[in-house]
């Protein structure tokens, strides 16, 4: 926390900033649970990982919906749902999208100024 401010420095010292009471570590199986869920995952182009998972497993629901947030190279399965493909070929044979899928322009280098910007918009 040498990084933060004096305020923020004192207020460590009683409760640790980065404890999120509704924040947890995924487990797998979390995956089949019933009900609303929030996973931030990666990598965000679905190559690979916990996210291409959570995904293949998430996406023939129409009530499940993935955000992308940022750049997906050309030829991943981001890309191609980034595009509007509701078919894509996994390494089990092609599966049906039927998930809503959103883009977010998000980038992990703004600055303080854009990401108070990105949350009141």
């Amino acid at each position: 926390i040498t990084w933060t401010n004096e305020k923020i420095k004192s207020s460590f010292v009683n409760r640790n900033m980065f404890d999120f009471k509704h924040i947890s570590a995924f487990d797998r199986s979390y995956m089949n649970n019933p009900g609303p869920m929030v996973v931030f995952a990666t990598p965000g182009m679905l190559h690979s990982g916990m996210s291409l998972s959570i995904f293949k497993a998430w996406c023939h629901e129409a009530k499940n919906m993935i955000i992308m947030p940022g750049y997906c190279v050309a030829g991943t399965m981001g890309h191609k749902l980034l595009n509007g493909s509701r078919k894509v070929d996994t390494d089990k044979g092609p599966i049906t999208v039927n998930m809503t899928v959103e883009y977010l322009s998000f980038s992990a280098h703004a600055d303080a100024k854009g990401i108070l910007q990105l949350i009141k918009n």
